[in-house]
């Protein structure tokens, strides 16, 4: 049942009282009937993904629209945001150690940091 606030007429005391949706909202003490006082509603919406959680981070991304580009953009941006919290980013550095264990070899990034070509150059690296 929902909680609805009276304010006293003289007093200015408050009382909440729980009244169902559909009671009418009124209430009244000792003859004396008291004002209902008019709340702005609390509600928030979680926009921030925790970057130490994956299930957060699924179940944000879950049914949004856009590009595996976009997944990738926001999965870097998770993996800054642990870093600057963090000093480094566990995920990162549990991938490279599971790569090693499963390779035997050190993680190499095969992506180019530079490309050039006749008359235009796209860094990669920042």
């Amino acid at each position: 049942m929902p909680l609805y606030t009276y304010r006293h007429p003289t007093t200015g005391q408050t009382k909440d009282v729980f009244q169902g949706m559909n009671d009418e909202h009124s209430y009244s003490e000792d003859g004396v009937e008291w004002m209902r006082v008019f709340t702005k509603p609390y509600a928030a919406i979680d926009t921030e993904i925790d970057p130490f959680s994956s299930k957060s981070f699924i179940d944000k991304t879950a049914n949004k629209k856009g590009t595996l580009g976009d997944m990738w953009e926001r999965s870097a941006e998770l993996s800054e945001t642990r870093e600057k919290k963090a000093g480094v980013d566990p995920v990162k550095q549990n991938f490279y150690a599971d790569y090693k264990k499963k390779t035997g070899k050190e993680y190499m990034d095969l992506r180019p940091k530079k490309i050039e070509t006749k008359g235009m150059t796209v860094d990669f690296s920042n």
